[in-house]
């Protein structure tokens, strides 16, 4: 692995649906943790075979394999350590099958700030 590749901090947060008083449910957020990632665009778009979701990935973010990583699903997304930028994971994979490096699959949206 090359040194410096993942050089960049992200936060990882996930949805926490809540009831408040009123009876309504309310979607909270949660921060889990701050990883070092490597963040790679990707050019255009990706389509799945046929009768399968098509998905409009944005974004390939890298890191290491733990068990904090590990936990991360489709409902949860990254946000950059610098604020302006959303990752919504869309795919998590593990590309070599070794629990050592997890791939996820983002779509970006921009935050505004």
């Amino acid at each position: 692995m090359a040194a410096g590749r993942r050089r960049e901090r992200v936060t990882v947060y996930s949805s926490t649906p809540t009831t408040n008083t009123d009876g309504e449910r309310v979607e909270s957020s949660l921060k889990l943790f701050q990883p070092w990632v490597e963040i790679q665009p990707v050019r255009g778009t990706e389509q799945f075979a046929a009768k399968q979701t098509q998905s409009q990935v944005t974004h390939i973010v890298r890191m290491m394999s733990d068990s904090y990583s590990r936990t991360i699903t489709p409902a949860f997304w990254l946000i950059r350590a610098d604020g302006t930028t959303r990752l919504n994971v869309v795919r998590v994979y593990d590309p070599k099958q070794r629990r050592q490096e997890l791939e996820l699959e983002c779509i970006e949206q921009t935050t505004g700030m």
